[in-house]
């Protein structure tokens, strides 16, 4: 179960590395697979905080950044944050700071497998940062093994086990759904010329789906097309059942649903729906909207809803249904079961610390050896490139020797 929440704007127009935040007061929640711990960030302090399920707090770290992106594995041993001004976090379960990238342009979405082994940074900055548009793939121990730019990255998910990343561009007519492979090859493109503002890909890798603002596309990953849906309200978010056969869509009106072959399953109404999420059996779905969080079965009977009295920015599950997050833009958290019974949480009362140092001993945990990258470092990929051409100087002086 990949797990990954993110607030990534469509376009930017940052002139330099200081990064102006859109998105001041938006609270970001990730519940691990297991449902046994969950991350929250607040965007106007920047505090990351790590929670048990009953809600009593392990760590908290103040970073003074708007926080954009957060990610945490199956187990909650792994947990990633992205910040406005291009810094990306990575913690364990105790609060070590793992690994930090600077320099990776505004707004980095951080998604992590859900074993926490390996993950992706993907930015669609403007080109007048370091790293604009680009796609970076690193291991836990915080190498980076490959990178490459793509033009107009509005969107990106990948799946579990981190086989596929897909991403969709806004770039005009030359915007494009593309999958990737996790060694860095561009399995396909598929033209979108209407651009791409969502993406969402199934836990199996098999289905695919992306929207603009008035069409719904869905695919396999060979890159054949299931279906081109014009729904009713415009999507506003996505998301996918993992095992591909439902895609439900958040618009300004409702929720609606569909399979992949098109077809409207159902649709609710509701205004200003901005998070919808699917638990790992595809029998729950929660959405998050300016009023409720909302709790729907498989087939779009709303269950049960909770009022708040401000908007949900995101909600998220875990994967047996049982504990569900919903964060609401003025920092509040409500912890609450399938029941609908909710917790409110006041995290601006709970204790938080500096950043601590960055984990440099790989000498005695190898695996938990993580290095800092930033901006003036040569990239991974130029080692490859720096020996082959060392190798053929020395072709080359040793048939002049020979000569």
């Amino acid at each position: 179960m990949i797990i990954s929440v993110s607030i990534f704007p469509l376009t930017h127009a940052a002139q330099d590395v200081t990064c102006r935040s859109f998105f001041n007061g938006n609270n970001l929640v990730i519940v691990s697979g297991d449902g046994n711990y969950f991350a929250t960030s607040d965007s106007i302090s920047g505090t990351i905080r790590l929670l048990e399920k009953n809600g009593n707090p392990v760590w908290g770290y103040q970073t003074s950044e708007n926080i954009s992106s957060l990610t945490i594995s199956d187990d909650g041993g792994i947990i990633a944050a992205g910040s406005d001004n291009g810094n990306v976090f990575g913690f364990d379960k105790n609060g070590n700071l793992l690994w930090k990238f600077n320099d990776m342009g505004c707004f980095p979405k951080v998604m992590i497998t859900g074993d926490g082994q390996q993950g992706y940074i993907v930015n669609g900055d403007s080109p007048s940062t370091p790293y604009p548009y680009t796609i970076h793939y690193f291991y836990r121990n915080g190498t980076v093994l490959w990178e490459t730019r793509e033009p107009g990255i509005s969107s990106a998910s990948i799946t579990t086990n981190g086989k596929y990343l897909v991403v969709g561009t806004k770039v005009g007519r030359n915007s494009e759904v593309i999958l990737y492979a996790k060694n860095g090859t561009d399995l396909w493109r598929y033209p979108a010329p209407d651009g791409i503002e969502f993406v969402a890909i199934s836990h199996d890798g098999n289905t695919i789906a992306a929207a603009h603002s008035y069409r719904l596309i869905v695919l396999d990953n060979k890159g054949t097309i299931f279906s081109k849906v014009i729904p009713k309200y415009h999507p506003t978010t996505v998301a996918i059942s993992p095992g591909g056969s439902q895609i439900v869509t958040g618009s300004a009106f409702g929720v609606q649903s569909f399979n992949r072959s098109g077809n409207q399953l159902w649709q609710t109404y509701e205004s200003g729906i901005n998070s919808v999420v699917i638990s790992n059996d595809g029998q729950t779905i929660i959405s998050g909207s300016q009023k409720n969080v909302s709790y729907f079965n498989e087939n779009g009977t709303r269950i049960w809803g909770v009022p708040v009295d401000t908007a949900v920015a995101s909600v998220s599950i875990s994967a047996d249904g049982d504990t569900i997050l919903a964060g609401l833009n003025n920092g509040t958290v409500f912890l609450l079961n399938r029941n609908g019974n909710a917790k409110h949480l006041s995290l601006e009362t709970l204790p938080v610390r500096s950043l601590p140092t960055i984990i440099t001993t790989p000498e005695k945990n190898a695996g938990s050896f993580v290095k800092s990258v930033d901006s003036t470092q040569a990239s991974p990929l130029m080692v490859p490139i720096a020996l082959t051409a060392l190798g053929m100087c020395a072709i080359v002086l040793k048939y002049r020797r020979r000569k």
